[in-house]
Formats: C-alpha cells, sequence, structure tokens
C-alpha cells in the first residue's frame, strides 16, 4: 500500500479536514500518515510521497530559531538520504520563494503574458532599515510614487507574512517596518483574483480587495491580508466610493488566468500554490501581487476531488518513473553482462580453441605458425609471445585498473605453459601495450616497457572484448626471458 506522509501545521490539518481525506484515500488503498518533526522521520517511514508546508519552519530557521534549524535540518537530511520519496512541493524551489523581494524579482525575469495580455510585477523596492533619508532615496531611485504598499520581507506564514501597511506620503515613511518590500499600490477597483494550482488543474476565485486609493495626507494604515481580502471580508478597505462603483472593470478571461496559472507551474516548479492577480484599472494589464504556497483554497468546494486525483496521478508517475529506471537498470545489466564493463576485475580463463582465432602479424614477416617459437629461460633465447597455450587468460577490468598501464600484454615464464593475458580497457579501441611478466608461484603482476619501435606486433582481440587493436613493442627481457 503506498504510504502519503504530511508535514503540515495543526491549523492548516484542521482547515483541509485531513481525516475526511485520509477516509477516501483508505478506500483506494493509500494511506495517508502525519508526520510528527519531534520524532525520528526514519521511525516514520518509509513514504512514497510527501506533502509538506514547512514554510513557517524554514522561516523561522532563518531567523535564527534553533529548534527549529534543527527540525528543518532533520527533514533535508531525510530527504536528502531518500531520493527515492516524491515531496511537494521540492525544497529548493519553495526556498526561492519564501523572500518576498526574491519571489517578485524571479516572476519579474520570468516576462509573462497570457494570450497577448500584458503581465507584470508593480514596481517594488526592498527596505533594509526605517532611516528615511536612506528609504526616500531609494523609492525616489526606483520612481515609486505615493501611495504604495509595505509588506514584510517573509512572504510565506501564517501571521507575519499577513501584516501590511499603505504608505500614502513622505511623512508615512516614519512607519516602514524593515525588513520589508515597498510596492507601487495599483487600482483595481477593490476586486482580487486568486488563481489555484493542484497539479495541472487550475481555479479561479474573485476575491474583495482594497478600494482604490490615492496619495495624500491620510495617516498610515495597517491592515492584515486576512481581514480585507477572505470571501466574506467587509473591511472599510474594501468599501468602493460611490462615484467609483459604476467604473467597474470587465471581468477578466479566466482561460487566460488559468494560461497564467500554468506558465507559473512549469516556470517555478510547483504543483501546489496560488497566485494573488489584479487587473489595473485603465490598461487591463494583469499584475501579479502575491504567490502563495500551498494556500487554503479557500471556496474550492471540489478541492478534494482534484487533490485526490492529484496524488494518484503522482504515484502513477513515480510507478512510471521506477519501471523505466528498471529496464534502463536491465539493459545497462545486459550490456555489462556482454562487455564485463560492470563485472568486478577478476581473471577469467578462455577456451584453447579461442586462441586459435587471435591472428598474430609482425610487420616484416608473414603468419607465424603456432609452436614455432621455443623459449629457454636460461640461455635467454628469445621469446615469440604468441604460441599455443594450455589455455588463454584476460584481465576484465574498468580502464585496466589492476595495472599501473592499460592494455598489458602477460608473458608466463614456463617454456610450455604460457599464457598470452589482455587486459579488457572499457571504452579503449587502440592501446600501446607494452609487455610485462607473470611469475607463476605467486601471481605478480611486473611491468615493463619496452623502447623499441622495432617489429611492432599487431594482435586480433578475444571475441571482441573492449579492444580492437592491441599493439605492442619488441618483447623486453623479463624475468629472465627475452
Amino acid at each position: 500500500m503506498p504510504r502519503i506522509g504530511y508535514l503540515l501545521s495543526d491549523k492548516k490539518e484542521k482547515k483541509f479536514n485531513l481525516e475526511k481525506l485520509a477516509v477516501r484515500l483508505r478506500e483506494k488503498d493509500i494511506e495517508l500518515i502525519k508526520i510528527d518533526l519531534n520524532y525520528s522521520l526514519e521511525d516514520q517511514g518509509p513514504f512514497d510521497i510527501i506533502i509538506h508546508k514547512i514554510t513557517d519552519v524554514l522561516s523561522r530557521a532563518d531567523e535564527g530559531s534553533e529548534k527549529d534549524q534543527l527540525y528543518a535540518n532533520n527533514f533535508k537530511n531525510f530527504i536528502r538520504n531518500h531520493p527515492e520519496c516524491t515531496l511537494v512541493d521540492p525544497l529548493e524551489n519553495v526556498c526561492r520563494l519564501l523572500n518576498r523581494y526574491e519571489q517578485y524579482l524571479q516572476v519579474q525575469k520570468l516576462e509573462l503574458s497570457s494570450n497577448g495580455i500584458e503581465v507584470f510585477v508593480p514596481t517594488f523596492v526592498e527596505l533594509k532599515s526605517n532611516v528615511i533619508e536612506e528609504n526616500k532615496c531609494k523609492l525616489k531611485a526606483a520612481n515609486m510614487e505615493f501611495p504604495f504598499v509595505c509588506k514584510p520581507q517573509v512572504a510565506q506564514g501564517e501571521i507575519l507574512s499577513h501584516e501590511m501597511a499603505i504608505i500614502f506620503n513622505e511623512e508615512g515613511l516614519k512607519d516602514v517596518r524593515p525588513p520589508c518590500v515597498a510596492q507601487s499600490f495599483i487600482t483595481h477597483n477593490a476586486v482580487l483574483y486568486k488563481v489555484f494550482v493542484v497539479g495541472d488543474e487550475q481555479f479561479i476565485c474573485e476575491r474583495p480587495s482594497l478600494k482604490n486609493l490615492t496619495a495624500g495626507d491620510d495617516k498610515t494604515i495597517f491592515f492584515n491580508t486576512n481581514d480585507v481580502s477572505t470571501p466574506d471580508a467587509t473591511h472599510f478597505l474594501n468599501e468602493m466610493d460611490e462615484k467609483e462603483l459604476s467604473s467597474r472593470h470587465v471581468k477578466p478571461n479566466f482561460t487566460k488566468l488559468k494560461d497564467l496559472g500554468n506558465q507559473l507551474r512549469s516556470h517555478l516548479k510547483l504543483g501546489l500554490f496560488g497566485i494573488d492577480v489584479i487587473i489595473e484599472c485603465g490598461t487591463n494589464r494583469y499584475a501579479i501581487i502575491d504567490i502563495n504556497i500551498f494556500p487554503g483554497y479557500k471556496g474550492i468546494d471540489s478541492f478534494y476531488d482534484s487533490f485526490e486525483r492529484y496524488i494518484i496521478q503522482l504515484l502513477k508517475e513515480k510507478e512510471t518513473d521506477q519501471n523505466m529506471e528498471r529496464k534502463r537498470c536491465q539493459t545497462v545489466a545486459e550490456g555489462c553482462a556482454l562487455s564485463n564493463v560492470c563485472k568486478k576485475p577478476k581473471i577469467q580463463e578462455v577456451a584453447e580453441e579461442e586462441f586459435d582465432s587471435i591472428l598474430c602479424t609482425s610487420e616484416n614477416d608473414k603468419v607465424r605458425e603456432k609452436n614455432q617459437s621455443k623459449a629457454t629461460a636460461e640461455n635467454g633465447s628469445n621469446v615469440d609471445m604468441y604460441r599455443e597455450t594450455k589455455g588463454l587468460s584476460y584481465l576484465s577490468g574498468t580502464n585496466g585498473s589492476l595495472c599501473e598501464q592499460n592494455g598489458h600484454c602477460i608473458e608466463n615464464g614456463n617454456n610450455n605453459n604460457n599464457k598470452a593475458i589482455f587486459i579488457n580497457s572499457n571504452n579503449l579501441n587502440s592501446l600501446n601495450s607494452p609487455l610485462v611478466s607473470l611469475n607463476d608461484d605467486n601471481n605478480n603482476i611486473n611491468s615493463s616497457s619496452s623502447n623499441s619501435s622495432n617489429n611492432n606486433i599487431l594482435c586480433n582481440t578475444i571475441s571482441g572484448e573492449g579492444l580492437n587493436n592491441l599493439k605492442g613493442g619488441n618483447i623486453p627481457t623479463v624475468n629472465g626471458l627475452t
């Protein structure tokens, strides 16, 4: 039975009513398991998929919380040690959106458009101090006009990320609470569109938003977005002036909004997120003002159906990937069995008749008869490397790793039982091969190079094992042989 772990705050767990979802998944033989960071994840696993919203933990860890740093490190280590576990969504993709300034930069670089409609991020400036003159210079350099919305730098979280302020004039700069991001206020007739993404499905919800505001002598207004942009919000900031009620903007093209969701899903590599979009009065341009990781999906009645489909889709993709990997490994293994590339280096015996197929020629001589050469270790007579033997071996090793050089030919010291041994070197077609000697008694392999370039011997390979050509110089004197 597939095991799906989830890591959510208690508040979010209740909001999603995961007990209901667990029952639905169990009917499809899928187990939904709550993860507790207070205990070992190894003991709670294994998991096929982990669905999480760990943004609060990551944000507090960045702020220096030792407890959350421990939680975050343990979670990251578990994911690192279990690459087979699918994470929704990948931490590296989530982390890029934790900082609101970095989030805006990332989206701005995408230069998005939706079927001819311009998509933009309103002008934004990062404010790191509450020094009024310094902030005034930064705002002027960015051509920022009043009013603007002052947003926390932390973009994801249950409380802090939703606390904002509207600043109408220079006097209001004293109310800046760094670190924060100042963003131009775009008049949008108090309507916000939330694009919710669940895998390859998108949903559009219309929500209340800030009424049209202009620069003036107004004092700074502090507010929480949960009080202004929820479906049933009745905040005074939502109340449009009577003269503006007749100028309600045209409804958006939902197909284009969904297309925008698809584009961002592709670019951001996320499966569960939401986009806050407003439509600028007068231009009808689409402005992206926030991106939320694993939002509440409030108002989406079919969320459970979509979420369930997404989980099943992930499991099917995982199974497909695993099958493809198994086939790939099987193909590689079969190839390795033929080429000996993947086997541990070892001596393999080859029958005498296979040796008969080896053709050895000299540049100046014709093909020599087998058994023509004789060797006498005592008198130092020349030894013909290639003769009929009682056996032939080749040494299979990746890049000739068992010897100092690739492609050595081995000469055995016994007169009548000589063995020619070849190192099968992976991915090499030809090698200039010195000769080495093999002591019969203890099988010590010693390397000996030949400086002579005369009478080079050209040898075909054994059964095509790795080397197409093996070139050897004159046979040096080795262990009393010349």
